[in-house]
């Protein structure tokens, strides 16, 4: 019996819920039968039959054919690199496994998705909590080996034809209405208590094939998905580890441009309410300071230890007053004539 074959029988001797076993698609007959407890994997080599029992009770018959093709199917390598895309959802932290709360959550979001209208929350939560102990067996934790078995039960059961397009697309399908409904939440993605400290990572021989052989999709080390090359190191960001430089700050000229920036507010003031004395008063050169602005110069002409020469008039009725000051010398002068006369 070929290797590929026997594996395949001995994933589908798995008495999974009805959930994951209701296709017919790859079997050719399914009996009763008083002797099935005694069953467990046998073959008919002149029929190429296999004949596995799930549960102790029904016989169900397989031609070799028809799982070697299934096995194919498991290892396609885009099923694969689709299977991991979701695998990197469910552990973002890229630990060994995953915790039962995040299966059964993750489970109960895509039955939900799939059985529509025929969705029973309680029927649902027993059959999880079946295939659970299946997957999980006496362990914490779900490898992603183990998940990418299990989860190929759920996708073969949810599709009618044995085509990897359909595989693909029900995988890519779901991992988009997945990121999209709150299945997570309440869930400690991040956590590691469920997982021993003296735990490593292990891979079926077929995806190791993936990463040694030089002729395969891996052709690079580059190329190899995270989730083989670095399954349980934390990965960080560049940006977050390099420290961003702080902007120095000028204490010497820090007061006297937030009092530029208070003078600039009260010209601004005055010149909505139409006072243009302030900007005439200010507009001046400063010979003595090289890098002048108009604020400092400003602020220089008014305070009281200033010594510019004020090029610009001080008030606004200046030539009134050199009117009436004019006036007043001429009624002197005809007032001195009139007298002398």
């Amino acid at each position: 019996m070929d290797n590929a074959v026997l594996e395949e029988g001995h994933i589908l001797s798995r008495n999974y819920s009805s959930l994951r076993t209701g296709t017919k698609k790859w079997r050719s007959f399914k009996n009763e039968q008083p002797d099935a407890a005694k069953i467990h994997i046998s073959k008919d080599p002149i029929n190429s039959l296999i004949f596995i029992s799930r549960n102790g009770i029904t016989v169900e018959g397989y031609k070799s054919t028809s799982l070697h093709k299934r096995s194919q199917l498991r290892r396609n390598f885009v099923i694969f690199k689709s299977t991991q895309y979701l695998w990197e959802l469910l552990n973002p932290f890229k630990l060994i496994g995953i915790s039962e709360k995040v299966y059964h959550s993750l489970y109960m979001s895509l039955y939900q998705y799939t059985l529509k209208d025929n969705f029973n929350e309680s029927l649902t939560d027993k059959n999880i909590n079946l295939d659970k102990k299946q997957d999980f067996g006496t362990n914490t934790w779900l490898t992603f080996s183990n998940f990418y078995d299990g989860f190929f039960e759920f996708i073969d059961s949810n599709t009618n034809s044995k085509s990897a397009i359909e595989y693909i697309r029900l995988i890519k399908t779901l991992t988009s209405v997945l990121q999209d409904m709150k299945w997570s939440l309440g869930l400690n993605l991040y956590g590691k208590l469920h997982i021993p400290n003296d735990i490593k990572a292990n891979y079926h021989p077929w995806m190791m094939e993936y990463i040694k052989s030089q002729d395969g999709p891996f052709k690079k080390f580059e190329d190899i998905p995270n989730l083989i090359k670095q399954p349980n190191d934390i990965q960080i960001s560049e940006r977050l580890l390099v420290k961003r430089p702080l902007k120095p700050v000028d204490r010497e000229n820090f007061n006297v441009r937030k009092l530029e920036q208070m003078m600039n507010l009260h010209l601004m003031k005055e010149f909505k309410h139409g006072n243009r004395g302030a900007q005439s008063q200010a507009r001046f050169r400063n010979p003595d300071k090289k890098t002048s602005t108009y604020y400092s110069n400003y602020l220089e002409k008014i305070s009281p230890l200033s010594s510019v020469i004020k090029h610009s008039r001080s008030r606004q009725d200046i030539l009134e007053k050199v009117i009436k000051k004019r006036k007043g010398q001429s009624l002197k002068t005809l007032a001195r004539k009139k007298f002398d006369e």
